[in-house]
C-alpha cells in the first residue's frame, strides 16, 4: 500500500500524541470496498505484531522520592547507573493492596459475576524514553499521568527491550461491511465484528476508513503507542444492544490519538478499555443516537483528554459492580468544551477527575455518594478552545499544528462538517 504525504518527522525532533498524519475525507471521495462474509466473529483487519517486551536484567531502579504527583516527568531514583539519554524505560507503578484498600476496590458490591481488584492485578507501565540525566535524577520525554506514593509501593525505572512489534503501518482509504441477516440489525451477532484492530503497533495510522454493520470500528490494544485514528466512520452496527457491544472508536495504548470520527448508534462511541497507562487524546469527534456514555469504560484508565466531542452522556465515574467489577473507570480524566445531554465526573480517592468547559447537565452517576470532581466553567466554553491543540503549539510550534489539523478544524467546531463527510 502507497502512503502518501506521510511525513512522520514534520512534527518536530520529538513526537507527540500519535503518528503526524493530517487529511480529511471530502465527501466525494470513494473508498475501496471490502465485503466481510461468513458467520465468524473477528477483526476484518488485524495487525498485530507479536511483541515481546522484556526487562534489561539489572537496569530496575526504584524512584527515590516519598511521592510522584502525576504530571511530572523530571523525579530521582536511588541511582541512575547504567542510563543514557535516548534510553527506553518503563515507568512502573506498582498495584499494592494498600492501595486498592483505600480506593475501595476491594470492596465492591457484590453480585453475581462481580470480582473485586487485587494486588498485582493493576500494575500500570509507561513507556517513556530518557532525555536528560542530572546526577540521580532522570527527566523523560512525557510526563507519568498516575501519582506514585512511597506508602503504596512507590514506583521503579528499567530498560526495556521489544521485538516484533510493527511499525509504521497503516489502513486508509476503504470501507468496509459486514455481511448480516437483514431484519435482525439488534440481534444478529454471527458476522465480522471487528473493523480495525491494532495490537503491538507503533507509530502507525488508520485513516478515511468506515466501517458499516460490524459491533466495533477501530480497536486499539494495550500495545498500540503513537497510533492515529483519523477522519474514520462507524455506521449501521449490528448486535445486541448491551454490555461489551457497539464501540466504535476503542482505546487501550498510549499516545494515541484519535480525531474527526464519527459514529451512529454505538454505546460507547469513544471509551477506553482497563487499566490504559495514558496519555491519549480524542480530539473533534462527533457520536448521534448513542446508547450509552463517552468516557473511560473500566478499571483506572489514565491520562486521557477527551476535548471538543459531541454527543450524548459523558462519564468519569466510579461504576461499581457493572461489568465484573469495572470500579473506577478512570482518573486523570479530563473533558474540555464537550458539547452532552448529562455529564458526572467524581474524584477517585488519590486522583482526580476534570470537566471544564462543557454542557449539559450535571448528575450523580451510578453511585451518587462519591465525591464530585472538578467542575468549571458548566455551561460555557472556555478559551482556548482544544486543549490539546494549544498544549501542542505551546511545544513544537504552529507547523506541528497544521500537519495534524485541518483548516476548518482550526478555527472551530466541525461537528456539521464531521456528520456531511462521514455520516452516509
Amino acid at each position: 500500500m502507497e502512503i502518501k504525504n506521510f511525513k512522520p518527522t514534520t512534527c518536530g525532533s520529538v513526537r507527540t500524541v500519535g503518528a503526524c498524519i493530517s487529511a480529511i475525507r471530502p465527501k466525494s471521495q470513494k473508498l475501496d470496498r471490502l465485503l466481510g462474509t461468513g458467520k465468524n466473529k473477528r477483526s476484518l483487519i488485524a495487525l498485530d505484531g507479536k511483541t515481546t517486551i522484556a526487562e534489561v536484567k539489572g537496569s530496575r531502579h526504584k524512584i527515590n522520592e516519598k511521592y510522584v504527583p502525576w504530571g511530572v516527568k523530571t523525579f530521582a531514583l536511588e541511582t541512575t547507573q547504567g542510563y543514557s539519554i535516548g534510553d527506553a524505560v518503563m515507568v512502573y507503578r506498582p498495584s499494592t493492596a494498600a492501595w486498592i484498600s483505600d480506593i475501595h476496590m476491594d470492596k465492591i458490591a457484590p453480585r453475581p459475576g462481580t470480582t473485586q481488584w487485587s494486588a498485582g492485578g493493576y500494575n500500570l507501565t509507561f513507556e517513556r524514553t530518557i532525555t536528560a540525566i542530572e546526577g540521580n535524577r532522570i527527566t523523560l520525554d512525557a510526563p507519568v499521568v498516575n501519582a506514585m506514593e512511597e506508602k503504596y509501593g512507590g514506583g521503579f525505572v528499567y530498560r526495556y527491550e521489544q521485538k516484533g512489534r510493527l511499525d509504521h503501518v497503516g489502513v486508509e482509504n476503504l470501507r468496509l461491511e459486514s455481511e448480516y441477516q437483514l431484519g435482525k440489525e439488534n440481534e444478529d451477532e454471527a458476522h465480522a465484528w471487528v473493523g480495525v484492530s491494532l495490537e503491538h503497533a507503533a507509530n502507525s495510522w488508520v485513516r478515511n476508513v468506515t466501517v458499516v454493520h460490524f459491533s466495533h470500528g477501530v480497536m486499539l490494544g494495550s500495545g498500540a503507542i503513537f497510533v492515529t485514528v483519523q477522519d474514520c466512520a462507524c455506521l449501521k452496527p449490528v448486535s445486541l444492544i448491551i454490555g461489551g457491544r457497539r464501540y466504535p472508536f476503542d482505546v487501550g495504548g498510549q499516545y494515541c490519538l484519535v480525531q474527526r470520527c464519527y459514529s451512529d448508534n454505538a454505546r460507547h462511541a469513544e471509551a477506553t478499555s482497563s487499566r490504559v497507562p495514558g496519555p491519549n487524546v480524542f480530539l473533534d469527534c462527533l457520536a448521534e443516537n448513542t446508547h450509552a456514555d463517552t468516557g473511560p469504560h473500566h478499571r483506572w484508565a489514565t491520562g486521557i483528554l477527551w476535548d471538543n466531542l459531541k454527543g450524548g452522556q459523558f462519564n468519569a465515574q466510579d461504576r461499581g459492580n457493572m461489568g465484573s467489577g469495572h470500579g473506577w473507570a478512570g482518573a486523570q480524566q479530563v473533558f474540555w468544551n464537550c458539547e452532552t445531554t448529562t455529564i458526572c465526573v467524581q474524584q477517585p480517592p488519590t486522583a482526580q477527575n476534570y470537566a471544564i468547559g462543557c454542557t449539559g447537565k450535571i448528575t450523580t452517576g451510578a453511585l451518587p455518594n462519591r465525591t464530585p470532581g472538578h467542575y468549571e466553567s458548566q455551561g460555557t466554553h472556555v478559551t482556548p478552545r482544544s486543549l490539546y491543540l494549544t498544549q501542542l503549539k505551546d511545544r513544537l510550534g504552529m507547523a506541528a499544528v497544521e500537519n495534524v489539523t485541518t483548516e476548518a478544524q482550526r478555527k472551530g467546531t466541525i461537528y456539521d462538517l464531521l456528520k456531511k463527510n462521514l455520516g452516509q
